[in-house]
This record gives structure tokens, C-alpha cells and sequence, in this order.
């Protein structure tokens, strides 16, 4: 399953919150660094969620 920036922000938004592309993007590369995300393409902000047992 990959996650794009839309994914964040369509479900943050759902629940009444609004995002901007910019914080969305930070979002995802905040769980990357948690290692929680694994990025999937170093040009496009493509992630999926990292393997437990990783």
C-alpha cells in the first residue's frame, strides 16, 4: 500500500481539521524519521507503511 500526501490530508480533514500540502508532507516524513514509513520514491513524496519487523 503506498500513501501519498492526499491520504494524510483527506482523512485529517474529514475529521475537521485543515491541512496544507506542505504540513502534510512534513507529517509524512515525520513517521519516516520514526521509522513507522518507508519512502518509496526519492522524487515523489510515496511512502508505505515500514515492516514490523524492521
Amino acid at each position: 500500500m503506498l500513501l501519498r500526501v492526499a491520504v494524510p490530508v483527506t482523512a485529517l480533514h474529514e475529521i475537521g481539521h485543515t491541512i496544507d500540502e506542505k504540513r502534510a508532507r512534513q507529517i509524512l516524513r515525520d513517521l519516516a524519521a520514526e521509522g513507522l514509513l518507508l519512502r518509496v520514491d526519492g522524487e515523489r513524496a510515496r511512502y508505505r507503511p515500514a515492516d514490523p519487523e524492521e
